[in-house]
C-alpha cells in the first residue's frame, strides 16, 4: 500500500462531506435566526432534516476511515503514514463535533 495513493483515495471518498456539513449548518442557522414563526411540526421536520444530513456526513467519515484503519492496524504508526494519520485524526475530531452538534439539536428540539 502506497501512502500517497491511500491518502488520495481517502480524500476523494470524503470529497462531498464538507458540502453536507455546510448545507446542514446553513439550514440550522436559518431555523434559529429566521424572522418567520415556524409551527412546531415544520420546525420538527426541519430539525430532523438537519440531523439526517449531519448523520449522513458522520456515516461518510466512518465509512471512509474504518477500512483504512482496519487494514493498516499497527502499521499506521510508521513514519511514512504521518499525513494519513493526521487526516484521520482531524476527521475523528470533526466527527466528534458533528456528534455534539446532533446532540445539541436533539436537546433543543425536545
Amino acid at each position: 500500500m502506497d501512502p500517497k495513493e491511500t491518502l488520495q483515495r481517502y480524500s476523494n471518498s470524503l470529497k462531498h462531506t464538507c458540502s453536507y456539513i455546510f448545507i446542514s449548518l446553513f439550514l440550522a442557522l436559518l431555523l434559529n435566526v429566521s424572522p418567520f414563526k415556524l409551527g412546531e411540526f415544520k420546525k420538527g421536520i426541519s430539525t430532523f432534516l438537519v440531523i439526517c444530513i449531519l448523520s449522513f456526513a458522520l456515516y461518510t467519515i466512518y465509512d471512509s476511515s474504518y477500512p483504512i484503519v482496519t487494514s493498516l492496524r499497527s502499521n499506521i504508526f510508521d513514519k511514512k503514514w504521518n499525513n494519513l494519520k493526521l487526516s484521520l485524526s482531524y476527521n475523528a475530531i470533526l466527527a466528534v463535533f458533528i456528534f455534539i452538534l446532533i446532540i445539541m439539536l436533539i436537546t433543543q428540539f425536545i
